[in-house]
């Protein structure tokens, strides 16, 4: 199905830049060339913005996955704008003529669209574990060990048709570089069966990426909805309001996998179609389903391009709807208030205060406190923002101890 909607023919004589033959603009350009410039005016800067107010705050595993996600979501809705203008040109490559510029954009993008999945399906997994158990601390080199293997991986495999000589190419259909796995392996065998080593590049780059993650996702995704039910449920008003803070945190994530649902399954739908092809040596093909060529093109273009764009563009309107010291921040910014905005809230490396964190205090028993009535340090903690305070000891006839603090 790809390989029929996106033919190439050389651009040069040399042959090497190569893209797709092209067409006369019509609405289907003004709707993609559309999305892509709503995505990067309204998820560029939001992202940008989301990604600076997350470095900003304390250190702690949501908000490094906050970070990641912000960074991969503003690269890619940045790509976008070079492949909204290029649909408004009749689908002229213009910068993607330059064939630097256009390996530059394709990896990028490959490697974003990848990444972005992984990212989603790390913070929702590690949110249903704190979940199931409140206990386990999740490290930090748990979250950035994998996330660093897994992008070396992926930069690693865009480098693959470099190395095979072929290198990355225009595709009018997409207005977008890209490439292609025949570009690295031979699809057909000499009897006419999808050789083997196809089959094996498929499933890891398509299956694998695309298709498999997609699955712990929705699992985990479905686990924390159960578990906040089931606890607010069980809770009474007190507990609710002292859960209040994590449940929002919960419900954010929630609402960004459900996010990455509702976008991204209808184009792992399609893949899937892709891999039954595949494994059954062409013998299935997606024409079968009897829908118009034009309009697979259209649905392939949509789902596979553009609305992983639009689900960028979503996670940005999530995080403003979703966390009040985000609106907070875009009101400092927009007013030029940065200086009142950080006096107001402290970032600094400990952590921000809070009025609703109680204060963890040891106290000594009253044999030990009548020993030593002497007005001495107390220390605490105020959701990790240290606390001190003088305590002066006074002991009543039934020898109960009071503790009188003053900071």
């Amino acid at each position: 199905f790809i390989q029929s909607n996106l033919r190439k023919m050389s651009d040069d004589s040399n042959g090497s830049f190569i893209y797709a033959e092209g067409k006369n603009i019509t609405s289907t350009d003004y709707t993609f060339g559309s999305i892509a410039f709503f995505s990067f005016i309204i998820g560029t800067p939001g992202s940008v913005m989301t990604f600076w107010y997350f470095i900003l705050q304390k250190r702690t595993i949501s908000s490094i996955q906050y970070i990641m996600i912000s960074v991969v979501d503003t690269i890619t809705t940045t790509l976008l704008l070079f492949n909204g203008i290029s649909e408004f040109r009749n689908g002229e490559p213009l910068m993607f003529a330059n064939k630097w510029f256009c390996f530059g954009w394709a990896f990028l993008w490959q490697a974003c669209t990848r990444l972005s999945i992984f990212l989603v399906a790390i913070l929702s997994i590690s949110r249903t574990v704190s979940l199931c158990y409140p206990f386990f601390k999740i490290s930090f080199k748990s979250i950035c060990i994998p996330v660093a293997f897994y992008a070396s991986l992926v930069f690693g495999q865009q480098l693959l048709p470099v190395l095979a000589g072929n290198g990355f190419w225009y595709a009018r259909r997409l207005s977008m570089c890209t490439w292609l796995l025949t570009d690295v392996v031979v699809l057909h065998a000499p009897d006419g069966s999808v050789t083997t080593m196809f089959k094996v590049l498929h499933f890891f780059f398509v299956t694998l990426e695309y298709v498999l993650p997609a699955f712990p996702i929705i699992i985990s995704c479905i686990i924390s909805i159960v578990i906040l039910n089931k606890r607010k449920a069980h809770q009474n008003s007190y507990q609710q309001q002292q859960n209040d803070l994590k449940c929002q945190a919960s419900t954010t994530i929630i609402y960004l996998t459900l996010a990455y649902i509702a976008y991204n399954v209808p184009f792992i739908i399609m893949l899937i179609l892709e891999s039954i092809m595949v494994m059954s040596d062409l013998n299935f093909h997606i024409s079968m389903l009897g829908i118009p060529e034009p309009i697979l093109s259209f649905i392939y273009t949509l789902i596979g391009v553009h609305m992983v764009a639009l689900n960028s563009t979503t996670n940005v309107l999530i995080y403003f709807s979703r966390k009040q010291g985000l609106r907070r921040f875009w009101k400092s910014v927009l007013t030029c208030r940065m200086e009142d905005y950080l006096k107001k809230t402290d970032h600094s490396a400990s952590g921000r205060c809070s009025r609703q964190s109680r204060v963890r205090m040891q106290y000594r028993s009253p044999s030990e406190l009548q020993k030593n009535s002497r007005p001495s340090a107390l220390s605490g903690s105020y959701q990790g923002c240290s606390l001190s305070a003088t305590k002066a000891i006074k002991i009543s006839s039934n020898g109960t101890a009071h503790i009188v603090t003053q900071t």
